[in-house]
């Protein structure tokens, strides 16, 4: 496959996630509870970059898919904030990295991976249900995002951080957000120039405050792998 030509836009407007995404007004916004999120890379450029982010409610909070990545690709929003600095940059996941996961019963409900390898940066995207032990019950509604050693994505440990979050929108479908500190609280593990990781939000919240926000480079899909991650 083909290397995916390469999206990077400044923009001086302040602009909504919605437009950004191409959503339909109407599309709704779905909250999932942080289980933790872990920002690693520095302003100067030194050590690893890793974005890591895990999040899950209950079967009975209600929460599903709405949208297919696999028709209409998704977009993929990463926060980190400080009182003096943030970073806001979404990224673009085309609908050729995305495949229906596998190993999911079909009465549980469906789930969406996106894979990708350009030049090294590993990229894990994860979004719906999962198979419970007990048959005819699925499991919780989760969301895996991985990222690792991707030097366009300069989403850093904004030092000290106060919150992060994500958005994931699904094209021509919902919005998902889960949000880390501020407002959602949680247990703040490490906080200094090179990583920024908080744990167990205790509210699920959408970090989706305007700001002018550029889109980088999209990850290159890579043929999927079984499993979410």
């Amino acid at each position: 496959m083909g290397t995916l030509r390469i999206r990077l836009v400044s923009s001086l407007a302040i602009v909504t996630l919605a437009t950004l995404a191409g959503r339909p007004a109407e599309a709704g916004t779905q909250t999932i509870l942080g289980e933790k999120l872990l920002v690693k890379g520095a302003a100067d450029g030194s050590g690893q970059r890793k974005v890591f982010v895990s999040a899950s409610v209950t079967p009975s909070a209600g929460a599903k898919l709405v949208g297919d990545p696999t028709a209409s690709g998704a977009t993929l929003r990463l926060i980190t904030r400080s009182p003096s600095r943030s970073y806001d940059r979404t990224i673009e996941l085309p609908k050729d990295g995305w495949s229906v996961a596998p190993g999911i019963r079909p009465e549980d409900g469906k789930s969406y991976q996106f894979r990708s390898d350009r030049d090294g940066a590993i990229w894990f995207v994860w979004i719906g249900t999962t198979s419970s032990t007990t048959p005819g019950t699925p499991g919780p509604f989760k969301i895996k995002i991985k990222l690792y050693d991707d030097p366009s994505v300069d989403v850093l440990a904004p030092d000290p951080g106060t919150e992060g979050g994500v958005i994931l929108t699904l094209g021509g479908g919902d919005r998902y957000c889960v949000a880390f500190g501020g407002a959602a609280g949680g247990a703040i593990e490490a906080n200094h120039a090179k990583t920024f990781a908080v744990r167990a939000p205790t509210a699920k919240g959408c970090p989706d405050v305007p700001s002018a926000v550029r889109i980088t480079p999209s990850p290159t899909p890579r043929p999927a792998a079984t499993g979410p991650g």
